[in-house]
């Protein structure tokens, strides 16, 4: 994503709300892969090996979504994760896993469940764009 956070460590702060503490566990490949981390003492970061397998204990105080247009209506937001999805859905039937896991990364990002009434049609299909899209990512990243 925009931050070059490891797809696993990513992927676990998607699920969470705020006030919420949870584990992730990553292998290599969802974590810092063949490359490993080195240490930074600006961040306050130890070095991970190459190949490591991580854990992160995250505590979650303040989460945001929209890095779209603040004038985006929630209709919009359903109108456009439609529209990515059905492009990362042809992306990845034709096995571009770069493309496809763009696609479906990018509606993560902007698409907020929370944003629609509790109990609407219109948030139980944003619910089921979003935990469909985060699949087919992990997915799409398992294959790159």
């Amino acid at each position: 994503g925009r931050w070059r956070l490891p797809p696993g460590l990513e992927l676990g702060l998607r699920q969470l709300r705020n006030g919420t503490k949870c584990v992730v566990r990553a292998e290599t490949r969802f974590a810092y892969g063949e490359a490993g981390r080195p240490a930074s003492d600006d961040e306050g970061t130890l070095a991970v090996p190459a190949n490591a397998d991580v854990e992160w204990r995250i505590e979650a105080h303040r989460l945001w979504f929209k890095e779209a247009d603040e004038a985006m209506t929630p209709a919009d937001q359903l109108v456009e994760a439609r529209n990515k999805k059905t492009l990362g859905n042809e992306h990845f039937h034709h096995e571009n896993w770069k493309k496809a896991a763009a696609n479906y990364g990018e509606i993560l990002k902007t698409l907020n469940p929370w944003d629609f009434a509790e109990g609407s049609d219109d948030r139980s299909e944003a619910e089921t764009i979003y935990v469909d899209c985060g699949n087919n990512l992990v997915f799409a990243l398992i294959k790159l």
